[in-house]
């Protein structure tokens, strides 16, 4: 990993200028020039740790730099025309901002796990990936590479970005989460794509949005879940276990209490928990 990284450093001092000044020619914006160099030389350390082998790299970042340029002008002009949400953007994949090629270098095992996971893709995606979000081509060249139309190609890199994105977090969590298979399947949906966020910090991230999302919802929270829920709940619930007035019950995530409402009756006591303050102080008033 350390040769690769050292390659990269090496060629970012030979040819980062040039590549800054290409952008610059084309972008009124110096600091945009820059973040798209930081974005060429990012998918230049990807390529050298994934083990290719580069014979012209110079050739090799002016392609990849004039297709970023041929992407960044046309994300302009669609978002002239109609905003689109930052996470539409296929520019997200791999993280916009000028500091993630310093990052990269400095925690080798985030791009250990980036490499990881591509690697344990099928070949067919790694190929669609390498050629357009590291080389950037465009959908028409990729298109008479493989023989498909545009609107299959693009249904395909969707799925291989899932995958991609799935697998990624798989391994960069592995460590603060149980193995359960349908938390990684949810996962994906709740975090953005981020190269350089802390695995901590994206879940503080989530627990801040859902909590936020929970103190909006208190007020109308009891008219949501007794639409939501059957009007043979409390019945099964009854026939669930075998309640006895001498039990504790521990109600993880209560909301408002409208469950534990009906447990009530079935149970000596019952401890409700929740992340919003708002919920329990409705649950409080029962």
């Amino acid at each position: 990993m350390d040769s690769h990284t050292h390659s990269a450093e090496d060629l970012y001092a030979l040819y980062h200028q040039d590549i800054v000044r290409f952008f610059a020619e084309h972008l009124a914006d110096r600091e945009a020039a820059w973040d798209l160099c930081h974005e060429v030389f990012v998918r230049l350390l990807i390529t050298l740790a994934s083990g290719t082998q580069l014979h012209a790299p110079q050739r090799w970042l002016l392609r990849v730099a004039k297709n970023l340029l041929i992407d960044t002008y046309r994300h302009q002009h669609a978002a002239a025309e109609a905003p689109l949400p930052l996470e539409s953007q296929e520019m997200a994949m791999l993280a916009s901002d000028a500091t993630t090629f310093k990052i990269l270098l400095e925690h080798t095992e985030m791009l250990q796990i980036i490499v990881e996971t591509f690697h344990a893709l099928p070949a067919k995606e790694q190929r669609l990936l390498f050629w357009r979000e590291i080389e950037r081509l465009p959908l028409q060249e990729i298109a008479l590479r493989t023989g498909t139309t545009e609107t299959v190609l693009s249904t395909e890199l969707w799925r291989a970005r899932k995958h991609l994105q799935r697998e990624y977090l798989r391994r960069r969590f592995k460590h603060l989460l149980p193995a359960d298979e349908e938390i990684f399947e949810h996962l994906d949906a709740l975090l953005r794509f981020n190269l350089t966020t802390s695995p901590e910090d994206q879940l503080r991230q989530i627990e801040a949005r859902e909590r936020a999302y929970f103190e909006r919802m208190a007020p109308t929270w009891d008219a949501y879940v007794a639409s939501a829920y059957e009007a043979e709940l409390q019945e099964r619930l009854t026939r669930l276990l075998p309640w006895r007035q001498e039990m504790t019950v521990l109600d993880a995530g209560t909301g408002t209490g409208y469950l534990a409402g009906m447990m009530a009756p079935l149970v000596g006591n019952i401890i409700g928990v929740d992340c919003a303050p708002a919920m329990l102080t409705r649950a409080g008033e029962k």
